[in-house]
């Protein structure tokens, strides 16, 4: 899976920005001292494991545009801000984000050197997702509304 982004480094973010997402929690540290090891730079990293890759970052990331490959990322810490026209999408830690298809998001990263962001990126397979879904056949049920953060 291949992560197609442009990002800024940028020292803070901007004083007037407070997230308002959890950060960290304390449930997830035993998740947080598992991904630690595993990231050894940057962004995105390949793991033993086919179609699964750590993710971290340890600054703030000022929004810059970003293609999400169809998956499921989970945080363990940190947060996001994923911008999609006047929609925006806030997760961090214990919250996850699924993608059933390539979405290009403004994206936004909230971490620091003390509490970087971390997290694991699990590739959808999308034939395998049809496949599923077709032998679900009628016992489909109504999907759950969420409403998003408009900015």
């Amino acid at each position: 899976m291949r992560r197609r982004s442009a990002m800024m480094q940028v020292s803070d973010p901007p004083s007037w920005l407070a997230m308002q997402l959890t950060s960290h929690s304390d449930a997830n540290a035993s998740l947080c001292a598992l991904i630690a090891p595993l990231a050894t730079r940057p962004g995105f990293v390949d793991t033993r494991l086919p179609q699964v890759q750590v993710l971290s970052w340890s600054h703030y990331v000022a929004s810059s545009p970003q293609i999400y490959e169809p998956s499921l990322m989970i945080l363990a810490q940190g947060s996001k801000l994923a911008r999609l026209g006047p929609r925006t999408l806030e997760y961090g830690a214990g919250h996850y984000l699924v993608q059933a298809l390539s979405v290009p998001f403004m994206c936004e990263t909230f971490a620091t050197e003390q509490a970087p962001l971390l997290g694991v990126s699990v590739a959808i397979d999308r034939i395998v997702l049809g496949e599923l879904v077709q032998a679900m056949g009628g016992a489909v049920t109504p999907p759950v509304s969420c409403r998003p953060r408009n900015r």
